[in-house]
């Protein structure tokens, strides 16, 4: 069985395109990505403030830079599909 979840990279399309990008992902991975990101308001609050996901991704992703620095790796091209 094939895992439904999907890259930080095609939830982020997913959500900005309204749904529409879903070049590359699985039929059931479009499920998913129904299922949990169909709302823009799941990165932002109707006041504009980032809602905890959004928050709590974007401290994982600080957190593996952080540690790829430590180990002395550097990531020069950082774009959403490095994720």
């Amino acid at each position: 069985m094939e895992s439904s979840e999907c890259s930080l990279s095609q939830a982020m399309r997913f959500v900005f395109s309204g749904g529409i990008d879903t070049i590359g992902v699985l039929a059931n991975q479009i499920e998913y990505l129904r299922t949990h990101f169909s709302n823009p308001r799941v990165f932002y609050e109707a006041n504009g403030k980032p809602t905890p996901l959004l928050i709590r991704m974007v401290k994982q992703i600080l957190e593996g830079l952080r540690d790829l620095h430590q180990s002395g790796i550097v990531h020069r091209d950082l774009d959403i599909e490095s994720f």
